[in-house]
Formats: C-alpha cells, structure tokens, sequence
C-alpha cells in the first residue's frame, strides 16, 4: 500500500472522503413535493384521491432514502386525502357536485 493511499485499518480516514453521504441527493426535495402535496390534497378539488397518495408516495420514497421527515409528509398527505374528501363531500355535494 502506497503512503498517499489511507488505510482503513489504522491511522486517520478522513469520514467525509468515504462512504455515501448521509442524506441522499433528492430526499429533501422528495419532501418537500410531499409537504405542498399533502396541503394540495386538503383542498376540497375532486382531486383529492389522485394528489394525496401521490404525496404519500413521495414522503415514504424519502422515507426509505433516509430522510426522517419523509414519513410524516406520508401521514400528513393521508390526513390531507381525507380532509379533502371529506370537505369535497360536505361543502360541495360529492366528487361530480350534483349532490
């Protein structure tokens, strides 16, 4: 082994010259989507079914890439799927708006 080459078993490693980074490249940007998502789903559209579980699939995608915030964007876009739906019912008479 060369003198420029670090040694993994002795002497000093630089941490930031090794092994992949800690959070993933797109993770943050995975939630955020899942953030504006989960608030777009709450708003009583029709489209509430197609936006929330998309925001939930973008906030457990980020999940699994190791961002923590990831999984409650998931829950809050659930939440938000079912606020939507539900004010789309009560407020507007249903998903067609003929009540």
């Amino acid at each position: 082994m060369s003198d420029t080459t670090p040694s993994r078993h002795g002497g000093h490693v630089d941490p930031l010259d090794e092994g992949p980074q800690a959070t993933p490249t797109g993770s943050l940007a995975l939630t955020v989507a899942a953030w504006v998502l989960a608030v777009a789903a709450a708003v009583p559209t029709g489209a509430s079914f197609v936006i929330g579980p998309i925001g939930m699939a973008c906030g457990l995608l980020a999940h699994t890439k190791g961002r923590r915030a990831g999984f409650t964007a998931a829950v809050a876009a659930g939440i938000g799927t079912a606020v939507g739906l539900s004010l789309q019912f009560l407020l507007l008479g249903g998903i067609s708006g003929n009540g």
